[in-house]
């Protein structure tokens, strides 16, 4: 055999397979997306921007307690902290990250200020340019003030309503 037959011989071993092969090639495999269960929304869906929150560990509330459904928290001294709906997800992240069985409790201001608390827009550090709602007086949230509950869970770096 002269070298042009060869060389068409061993072309035509090498680029047979290729050329007959009618099969797609494999794509590469994506990563398994996580799904978000059908039952949760984002948090940012669900709450209102302007109404005042406050988070507390779910068994901390307790929604038979008329005068006072919370159990307070160690840094709840001086005054009831909250957070506006614009920075729940924020606070939640810096301070509830990796925590599970949260509730938001949703405040009507109008209730707070009839059982004798008072709310305040008030700055952490004089620096600072993020106000906090503070609220004064009585050292309980009655049930009555809690116009809306939502459990919350941390999903893939995002807060979701359950």
């Amino acid at each position: 055999m002269n070298k042009l037959c060869i060389s068409l011989l061993a072309a035509t071993i090498i680029l047979a397979p290729a050329c007959g092969n009618k099969e797609k090639p494999t794509e590469p495999a994506k990563p398994a997306e996580q799904t978000v269960p059908a039952t949760m929304v984002k948090l940012n869906d669900k709450i209102k921007a302007d109404a005042i929150y406050k988070i507390v560990p779910a068994k901390d509330f307790t929604k038979d307690n008329a005068t006072n459904c919370v159990k307070l928290q160690d840094n709840d001294k001086e005054f009831i902290h909250a957070v506006k709906g614009e920075k729940l997800e924020k606070k939640l992240t810096k301070h509830y990250k990796g925590m599970t069985d949260i509730v938001v409790l949703q405040l009507d201001e109008k209730v707070l200020n009839a059982n004798g608390i008072t709310i305040k827009m008030e700055k952490k550090k004089p620096e600072s340019k993020t106000e906090y709602p503070h609220l004064y007086g009585k050292k309980e949230i009655p049930a009555a003030a809690v116009v809306e509950v939502i459990a919350v869970e941390e999903h893939e770096g995002s807060w979701m309503a359950k």
